[in-house]
């Protein structure tokens, strides 16, 4: 059959992460990193935990190589969108959401107490850009990248 060696500094490890709790996984990862293994390999259905705790990622689905590489090249791969959360300022009026629209942005979602743009990864500077006109009407943003599980549903 098939052999594994591993050497001094490199682990191979299956669901290490499962049953912790958010204060089990956290201080799992650092003690991983405190260690400087040179490679690091490990499973988990765990997605959003492990994205940004990884430098490459291998997604398999059936048995097969769905994915693999860094989480920002797979997700520019795939062309997912960034989301850019945007809180509206309490003297914002409808003219921001308007902006954002002639800003390039793929699809907006408004709700009661934001509005969220899906802009492509290519547009990704130019809009956060634009949204400095937008400045005085705007109270706060958050950017969501594209997760590990996005990735792994669309390389599917």
């Amino acid at each position: 059959g098939d052999r594994i060696i591993v050497g001094v500094n490199e682990y191979v490890m299956d669901e290490p992460i499962e049953g912790l709790d958010p204060q089990g996984t956290r201080e799992f990862f650092r003690l991983l990193r405190s260690g400087r293994p040179r490679t690091a390999v490990l499973s988990s259905h765990r997605l959003s935990e492990v994205c940004g705790q990884v430098d490459r990622a291998c997604l398999l689905s059936h048995g097969e190589v769905r994915a693999l590489g860094a989480v920002e090249e797979l997700s520019r791969a795939l062309r997912l969108p960034v989301r850019v959360h945007i809180y509206p300022a309490e003297s914002a009026d409808g003219t921001l959401e308007s902006a954002l629209r002639r800003m390039g942005v793929a699809s907006l979602l408004k709700t009661e107490e934001k509005l969220v743009a899906e802009v492509p990864q290519s547009e990704k500077i130019a809009f956060l850009t634009g949204l400095h006109a937008c400045r005085e009407a705007i109270r706060h943003l958050r950017i969501e990248e594209p997760s590990l599980e996005e990735v792994y549903f669309e390389a599917d």
